[in-house]
């Protein structure tokens, strides 16, 4: 039951980057798993707009929905309450949505549950801009988020102000 994830930590002490798909993942998402690993090893030329050409808005959930099925790995989630979203010339690029008290996790705070840019656009700036927005507009007391390893480093959080906690066990869902 460890396996992969003991793989993926003796992978990162030796400074190499594993990425770990699942197959629905490539048969249902094949763009998007080129996207992400390609932007990683620098080959996946995507196109450049900056946040500060951006205006943000908050959202409602189906104005996100849609969105995080097409460009978020892991798809919409459970339905949000503050969701935002990053428009450039009106057409949604980047969103970030936030739930409370999720699992019971973070029993006073909130949760961070998604936040992705349109796979073929990077967004420069687009996180840190998003996040500032929400903590002023919605006001959690303390926020928390988790990363998929598989796929991801984590840096963004660091760039965004979280501390890391700690890793999680491997989790798992089932498909058809």
């Amino acid at each position: 039951s460890t396996y992969h994830s003991l793989k993926q930590d003796q992978c990162r002490s030796n400074g190499i980057r594993l990425f770990q798909l699942y197959t629905d993942e490539w048969d249902h998402k094949k763009e998007l798993c080129k996207s992400i690993i390609g932007s990683a090893l620098g080959v996946y030329h995507k196109q450049r707009i900056y946040a500060r050409n951006c205006k943000v808005k908050s959202l409602s959930w189906n104005d996100v929905k849609d969105f995080l099925d097409d460009n978020h790995l892991q798809g919409c989630s459970s339905p949000t309450k503050y969701n935002m979203g990053l428009f450039n010339d009106d057409q949604l690029m980047m969103v970030m949505t936030f739930s409370k008290n999720r699992k019971s996790i973070n029993r006073d705070g909130w949760e961070l549950t998604r936040l992705c840019s349109r796979y073929d656009i990077n967004v420069v700036g687009g996180s840190e801009k998003l996040l500032k927005h929400s903590i002023s507009e919605f006001g959690p007391t303390s926020l928390i988020s988790y990363c998929d390893r598989r796929w991801f480093t984590g840096n963004t959080y660091t760039k965004l102000g979280f501390e890391y906690k700690g890793t999680t066990k491997a989790g798992y869902y089932y498909t058809d």
